[in-house]
């Protein structure tokens, strides 16, 4: 059976969970979520990788590719993850003309300030950070921090480009935005299908849940005040991106 190994690299708030739920739908399609994340912070507030060696992370790895599905594969998030396991993606460089990337970006940044700094107001709640119809609940409108909204875009526009530029590496790449991805998630999904060799006539169902409102004005209690600031920046241009 012609298999296809893949791996999804992403930073966060970008619909990669939406994604996941997406292709582990499929019968043919296994792709684990979280492999490679934090373990645990030390007394000194140090992250601790999950797995603690080399030869931990390339068997793990290998346990994945080696699955009896046609598609494989697993999400990773720069660049926290990157750093934290650079044996992942020297394993991934070695085949690199073998192993697909889906390069999954979010095209407004100012709006992934706010679904982050959202999410953290569910996890003060004890919610988890992306919910379906059975967790679901309806957030008052953001009082956004705007200058710490500026700074994670600026870091979203760095890191981004920085991982797209690096992934150029790879033979074969799917580049997809969140945006595309939500708003034309039947043809999307079926590209998608097609670049990692599935069927792509399986339609799956949508179950996770935007947090954040499409309207950044219906979004924000201080939306005024994000205006004012933002007018002559060159964040300007996510908030007239919002409003086409």
């Amino acid at each position: 059976m012609s298999k296809t190994n893949f791996f999804i690299s992403f930073f966060e708030r970008s619909g990669s969970s939406f994604l996941v739920d997406l292709l582990n739908q499929h019968p043919d399609i296994s792709c684990k979520t979280e492999v490679f994340s934090i373990k645990k912070i030390n007394e000194n507030r140090c992250r601790l990788p999950q797995f603690p060696n080399r030869e931990a992370v390339r068997d793990t790895l290998d346990r994945i590719y080696q699955k009896g599905l046609k598609a494989n594969g697993f999400k990773f998030k720069y660049q926290g993850q990157y750093d934290l396991y650079p044996d992942v993606y020297e394993y991934l460089l070695e085949n690199a003309d073998k192993i697909n990337v889906i390069f999954l970006y979010r095209k407004n940044r100012l709006k992934a300030a706010i679904s982050k700094q959202n999410q953290l107001r569910l996890v003060s709640m004890g919610k988890p950070s992306n919910l379906d119809q059975d967790n679901f609940v309806k957030l008052e409108k953001l009082n956004l921090n705007i200058e710490q909204a500026f700074k994670y875009i600026n870091q979203r526009e760095i890191l981004d480009k920085k991982y797209y530029e690096e992934l150029k590496k790879f033979k074969n790449k799917y580049v997809v935005a969140y945006e595309d991805l939500n708003n034309e998630t039947d043809s999307i999904i079926k590209n998608i299908y097609s670049f990692i060799r599935v069927d792509s006539t399986y339609k799956p169902s949508e179950k996770i849940k935007k947090i954040t409102s499409d309207n950044i004005k219906d979004a924000l209690a201080n939306y005024e005040e994000l205006v004012e600031k933002i007018k002559c920046t060159r964040y300007e241009q996510y908030l007239e991106m919002s409003l086409c």
